[in-house]
């Protein structure tokens, strides 16, 4: 198991919500697996549990296409070992950070994880569940539009070519500590400056080719930035009926990503 530090406070209440129900008296889950084992089937389950609660939103707006829920039946290959300290240590691993340039983003999965960029894009889609805190990270907002951020689909995608979508960057941080974003607002007639979420640089980067300044801040703004080559796919993702060919891409990187040695 890859040593965590202590959590950050925002995610202190889920990895206790974890350790409680890891060390529970029921059903004795630290009796039959490691806890890495047991994070990663939690991961899993979280998955499959957005993915069912997108599909009860697809069908209460009629629009349920191609919701296979079996393309995300991921296998789990128990093993892990935890560290001795397991769940806190010291140690400080080379996690990526949010103010990281896009390039770096790619060559940090390619580094670590061997993950092509296709991989790499496929795997992102996940920032279609959860939110960013201030106090977590400097940054805030939901990645997707109000009322999606529990759902596991392609919405993700989605936002970033949606053309009555607007993407404008903001700093959360200071003067001088910028913490750069983008903030999304709608042009559609009826429903103009609505906000519809928000996107890091290297979210961004799967559809801009975009660049960043000594600040932190992309030199060009959305629609002015040139086309990523990461981009049809990021497209293809979106224009699909369902979430199916999202759901097989990210199968199959979630599991070479989990049960890698």
């Amino acid at each position: 198991m890859r040593r965590l530090r202590q959590p950050r406070p925002g995610r202190q209440r889920r990895s206790r919500a974890l350790e409680l129900k890891y060390n529970d008296d029921y059903h004795l889950y630290n009796q039959k697996m490691s806890r890495a084992d047991f994070w990663a089937l939690a991961a899993i389950v979280g998955i499959q549990v957005g993915a069912a609660e997108g599909k009860e939103m697809a069908e209460e707006d009629n629009s349920l296409i191609g919701y296979d829920l079996s393309l995300l039946n991921i296998d789990l290959s128990p093993g892990r070992v935890d560290c001795p300290t397991s769940p806190n240590s010291n140690d400080k691993p080379d996690f990526p950070h949010t103010m990281m340039k896009p390039a770096d983003m790619f060559a940090y999965f390619q580094t670590h994880f061997q993950f092509n960029a296709a991989e790499t894009v496929a795997l992102m889609g996940a920032h279609t569940l959860g939110q960013a805190r201030l106090e977590n990270s400097g940054h805030f907002g939901e990645w997707t539009a109000a009322g999606n951020m529990f759902a596991f689909d392609k919405r993700f995608y989605h936002e970033l070519v949606e053309p009555t979508y607007a993407w404008t960057q903001e700093n959360m941080g200071t003067a001088e500590k910028p913490k750069w974003q983008w903030k999304c607002t709608t042009t559609e007639v009826g429903e103009a400056g609505l906000p519809c979420g928000f996107m890091l640089h290297t979210d961004v980067a799967l559809v801009k080719d975009v660049t960043l300044d000594t600040t932190g801040k992309a030199t060009c703004e959305f629609n002015q930035c040139s086309a990523a080559a990461t981009a049809p796919q990021v497209l293809a993702y979106d224009e699909d009926s369902g979430n199916n060919q999202w759901y097989k891409d990210f199968k199959a990187v979630f599991t070479k990503l989990i049960n890698r040695k």
